[in-house]
């Protein structure tokens, strides 16, 4: 999925493609529309999901929720554990 840039990412984005299922194509088109105080995730944003996802794998509760340490999730990114990477992180959550 395409990132927004950063002078973008308050306006809505449209991303229309083409799949086959069951060998018909069918086309989707979906808008992602950004909350006013955040805004669409930004290109580092996929890193953090994709960090998520790999503590998700096995890990969540049958009530969806998914613990995770910050400190893992750090090294995972290979981000250190300083007051502005809390921050990026917390900003990151916001956004997805």
């Amino acid at each position: 999925m395409p990132f927004p840039g950063v002078a973008d990412r308050f306006r809505p984005v449209r991303i229309a493609y083409e799949a086959r299922v069951d060998e018909q194509r069918r086309y989707v088109e979906v808008t992602l529309s950004p909350g006013a105080e955040v805004g669409l995730p930004l290109p580092g944003d996929h890193l953090v999901l994709l960090a998520l996802l790999q503590d998700l794998v096995g890990h969540a509760d049958s009530r969806g929720k998914m613990p995770f340490a910050t400190r893992v999730l750090f090294a995972r990114l290979g981000w250190g554990d300083g007051g502005r990477n809390y921050a990026m992180l917390k900003e990151a959550l916001d956004r997805l």
